[in-house]
């Protein structure tokens, strides 16, 4: 073995070899090293044995041999030295393990800035943002002032809880400190900030107060675009940065495919590819992979998506989700289904809940339930029921659209927690087969379990009163929106007043509604005048409905249609 030589030397010559392996990323090798010289006779592990050897755990993400190495240091007794403590609290944050790294942290008898700065990036990069922001305010409160790199962990904390308020308070310390100007990683990381908070305006300020940008400051804007729907904005950003001379990099390429997608720009996806194949990067980076084949996907070109999917070297479930979902998005559930079964076919990977949630949505537009409950029995026996929300009530609203009524009441009263979203599926079912009283039943028994109905709530209380005829509750609900919910009524709930006064043949209420909805109409409000019209047989009121109609759109058959029925039912066919 390559460590057979090592057995006359003393620690400085371990700590060499520890040490070369360790900053050469050979991670194992370092780890390997350090147990074989803990078995050798002679060989006393010092602080900087530990220090090297917890790099090679920090970087191979290896707590079981970090802990053994915490125990070390404890009989070595020298879990009191502040860089050895600081050493095993980074190699804590960096496994997860966030409750054995503060552990170490409180028992230190001194800590310094570094020290500090490993607690708080531990928090921020695991998600535990008001904790790393506590321990950043506690560090000042001890008299230890910050550095560039204390503020980067508190800004992304920031970003990780959307605390915006807070970041324009560091932004103005940063300011004092005079840490902006020549600090690139400060600087980015500001940018990031407020694009992932939304305040694009403030990134952009940022960003054109910086004397310096290179593409990772780029690449914080331009996600922050595209994150926040503002797509158009992404790719002009990206052409300005190459414009400037600087070379995309994969994190680049990833944001303005995912851009691309978004806004159908196909063209501009086609010559990033190009770009990608001719750097070579699409094989090497799966997230490039799956971005094209999202891309392609989102875009409606299938084929395409799956030529470069069927190419990449590995294939993960993020690729095959993007189009199955795409397929879905796009109405093509039988593709989608042929897409899942190719998965599981091809793919040693099982599965995950996006698939099922996709798949499932299928099988309730077609009305595969046999299907369905196929999917339904593999979620169960892979234990994911119990970890996704949003499976148990895609399988409510699979089992609804399909008709399936029981199966859905079923999955809904078995998951112990229920949101508004869940309730709305189930009563859309409901509706689909007309059992209006259920539906009704199911609105009260949501508002006492304490779930707030939405607008989409309401869409389907409007239609049911409408369906059913029942002109003063449909009212009721109506101006209730408002008043008991503070919900302001959408196009689709006028129009649903519309039609609940017009089946009723009160055109005059319909007429109110009408004139009182504060934004432009759409075709199908006027449809469901026609509608009515055509009931009822008010000529004069069709007329005006077909005229609005038509200026909307004046090639739209549906409209002529109705007229035609309208003038049949009058008896005045000349017309």
């Amino acid at each position: 073995m390559w460590f057979q030589d090592m057995e006359e030397k003393n620690t400085y010559s371990w700590n060499i070899m520890i040490s070369a392996f360790a900053r050469n990323d050979y991670n194992s090798m370092a780890i390997q090293l350090f147990e074989v010289m803990m078995m050798r006779e002679g060989a006393i592990p010092d602080r900087i044995t530990f220090i090297h050897a917890l790099s090679g755990c920090i970087s191979h993400v290896n707590l079981v041999t970090g802990k053994k190495m915490h125990v070390y240091i404890i009989y070595r007794n020298l879990d009191s030295d502040i860089i050895t403590s600081t050493s095993l609290i980074s190699m804590y944050d960096r496994c997860g393990s966030l409750t054995d790294a503060r552990e170490v942290f409180h028992r230190m008898p001194i800590r310094n800035v570094v020290t500090w700065n490993a607690l708080i990036s531990g928090y921020a990069q695991h998600g535990y943002g008001k904790n790393a922001l506590v321990c950043f305010e506690c560090m000042k409160h001890e008299g230890i002032s910050p550095q560039p790199i204390s503020f980067v962990c508190a800004l992304k904390a920031c970003a990780s809880i959307r605390a915006c308020d807070k970041g324009r308070t560091i932004h103005l310390e940063i300011i004092e400190r005079d840490f902006l100007g020549g600090n690139v990683l400060v600087s980015t990381t500001l940018v990031d900030m407020y694009a992932k908070c939304g305040e694009l305006s403030s990134a952009k300020r940022v960003f054109n107060a910086l004397y310096f940008h290179d593409v990772a400051t780029w690449n914080a804007l331009i996600a922050g675009y595209v994150d926040h729907g503002q797509s158009k904005e992404a790719l002009d950003c990206y052409t300005q940065m190459r414009c400037k001379g600087l070379l995309p990099d994969p994190v680049t390429f990833v944001c303005i495919l995912k851009a691309c997608g978004s806004i159908g720009e196909v063209e501009k996806g086609h010559e990033l590819h190009d770009e990608i194949v001719r750097q070579g990067l699409h094989i090497e980076n799966a997230s490039i992979g799956n971005a094209l084949v999202d891309m392609y996907a989102k875009c409606g070109e299938f084929s395409k998506a799956q030529d470069v999917l069927d190419n990449l070297p590995a294939k993960d479930s993020i690729a095959w989700n993007a189009i199955i979902t795409s397929y879905v998005r796009h109405g093509h559930d039988e593709e989608a289904l042929d897409c899942f079964h190719k998965m599981q076919r091809q793919c040693l990977l099982l599965p995950d809940a996006v698939t099922y949630i996709s798949i499932l949505k299928a099988c309730g537009h077609v009305g595969a339930t046999c299907k369905g409950q196929e999917i339904h029995d593999e979620i169960t026996r892979e234990g994911l029921l119990d970890k996704s929300f949003l499976l148990s009530t895609a399988l409510v609203d699979m089992y609804a659209k399909c008709g399936a009524l029981l199966e859905a009441q079923e999955i809904f009263d078995e998951h112990p927690v229920k949101d508004v979203v869940s309730w709305n599926v189930l009563m859309a079912g409901y509706a689909q087969l007309g059992k209006h009283d259920i539906i009704f039943h199911s609105l009260d028994k949501m508002i006492v379990e304490g779930v707030p109905p939405d607008t989409a709530t309401f869409t389907i209380i409007l239609n049911a009163c409408s369906h059913s005829g029942l002109l003063e509750k449909g009212q009721i609900y109506f101006e209730t929106m408002n008043s008991k919910y503070g919900l302001v009524p959408t196009l689709e709930h006028h129009t649903c007043m519309v039609g609940l006064f017009g089946r009723a043949g009160h055109f005059n209420g319909a007429e109110i509604i009408i004139n009182g909805i504060p934004f432009l109409t759409d075709l199908a409000v006027w449809h469901t005048v026609l509608s009515a019209c055509k009931k009822w047989g008010n000529v004069g009121l069709g007329k005006l409905a077909f005229g609005c109609a038509t200026q909307l759109d004046v090639d739209h058959a549906a409209s002529y249609v109705y007229m035609g029925d309208i003038y049949a039912a009058d008896g005045g066919m000349e017309d």
